[in-house]
């Protein structure tokens, strides 16, 4: 019963609804492991808000419209934080990449005057 409590807080489940609820779960964990200060706010709300719901009769996710806003914050550090990864993963497969340094070079590069 909780689990179908918890399937129906957190409803819907299809297209830009999971990829944003994705996103909250990125940003849940860029909060959890970065920044101590907002923990209890960002993440302690909505967890609050679904436990209430698990143990109360609750349909169609009505006590996460107070978690509108940390919500919202969550996917959008959630984003940030794709984002960022994929850059760092372009730029260290860019630098792998990289031309070979001049150091290398079989020629003196230096000019003697």
């Amino acid at each position: 019963m909780m689990w179908h409590r918890l399937v129906t807080h957190w409803n819907p489940y299809d297209g830009r609804h999971l990829v944003w609820k994705l996103l909250v779960l990125v940003g849940a964990g860029y909060v959890l492991r970065h920044e101590r200060a907002a923990r209890w706010w960002l993440v302690g709300m909505p967890t609050l808000s679904t436990l209430v719901a698990m143990a109360l009769y609750t349909v169609g996710g009505r006590f996460l419209v107070p978690c509108y806003g940390a919500l919202y914050t969550l996917g959008g550090l959630g984003a940030a934080a794709s984002m960022l990864a994929l850059l760092r993963l372009a730029i260290d497969h860019q630098t792998d990449q990289a031309p070979p340094s001049t150091d290398a070079m079989p020629f003196p590069t230096t000019h003697e005057e």
